[in-house]
């Protein structure tokens, strides 16, 4: 295919050559369907240029409506071209006003693995937009992305804990999101998922655990043991995610006594002094919190005087 080599994905545009294959999608046999919409995937792809090009040529329309009733193969690619395109803010307007978000749904409930795997990528950039996040919510769609992070592909996993985190960001959907089992499988993502997948999870435990009920629903599923070894061993935005949970989780006196017993507080000193900025800042106000209980003040305290510049933390 030609639209994969770079330098073909601005030569094509420039040839006059989005158009047609807008065509093709809208009037075009099955198979130039399926062709046209791995063009437009392609040349969405890593293009600003070529994004804007292909909605402003009207293929989001055609392309969600091959996504509603194409073949497997063609469902694919037009759902690969939605994710590519849906990384503008731009787009994610213009596919959402399209109807974009039920299929990208029905595709996550009964497509194929790659469909299944684009639909995921797709709503996890149209869930960044808070009007996307109650459309999802309002069809039913939180199930499908709780079932996909339970038995999806390592990929799919990543995608679903990712839309799960932007729509937990809305208060209004955090409780659907309970409601469909979503914080069990995030915690398994948590112990079992790919490193990336183990940052979304904590990205959407973070939000998740704004709620006070879901503080006490996280701990019970034994999420506190797994948050504190994000702590010692995950990435820098693992740590960071976690950390953030954890200050969450410690506005609850029994989770501060957790995280406390689960060795929470020496990492999170640790983090403190050796993290990222914006690690610290989390690690900084989890403390805090955490020192509300003079039995953890006082461990606080202890852990801090065995270092040679000790740095108060209230």
């Amino acid at each position: 295919n030609l639209s994969l080599n770079s330098q073909n994905r601005l030569a094509i545009p420039e040839a006059g050559g989005i158009d047609p294959l807008v065509l093709l999608l809208q009037n075009g046999s099955a198979g130039a369907k399926e062709q046209a919409a791995t063009g437009l995937a392609n040349l969405a792809a890593n293009s600003a240029a070529n994004k804007m090009a292909i909605n402003e040529a009207g293929g989001i329309e055609p392309l969600v409506q091959v996504l509603r009733d194409g073949g497997t193969a063609a469902q694919e690619r037009a759902a690969g071209a939605l994710a590519n395109l849906s990384l503008s803010a731009a787009n994610q307007k213009v596919i959402a006003t399209a109807g974009g978000v039920e299929p990208l749904v029905k595709a996550l409930r009964e497509g194929s693995t790659a469909a299944k795997e684009q639909a995921a990528a797709a709503l996890g950039n149209l869930s960044l937009d808070g009007q996307n996040q109650m459309a999802i919510a309002q069809i039913d769609g939180i199930k499908p992305i709780v079932h996909l992070l339970c038995n999806g592909s390592s990929a799919a996993k990543e995608r679903a804990a990712r839309v799960l985190g932007n729509l937990a960001a809305n208060t209004e959907v955090v409780v659907a999101i309970t409601e469909a089992g979503g914080i069990e499988p995030l915690i398994h993502v948590l112990q079992d998922g790919s490193t990336a997948a183990k940052e979304r999870a904590a990205g959407a435990l973070r939000n998740l655990s704004i709620n006070t009920t879901n503080q006490v629903a996280i701990a019970e599923a034994g999420g506190i043991r797994l948050l504190v070894q994000l702590l010692c061993d995950g990435s820098t935005t693992a740590r960071e995610r976690a950390a953030a949970t954890l200050g969450n989780l410690c506005l609850n006196a029994q989770n501060r006594r957790t995280i406390a017993e689960a060795g929470g507080i020496e990492p999170l000193l640790q983090l403190r002094c050796e993290g990222s900025t914006a690690a610290k800042e989390r690690a900084t106000a989890a403390l805090k919190n955490l020192s509300v209980d003079p039995a953890n003040h006082a461990a606080i305290t202890k852990l801090q005087r065995k270092k040679e510049a000790p740095k108060p933390f209230v």
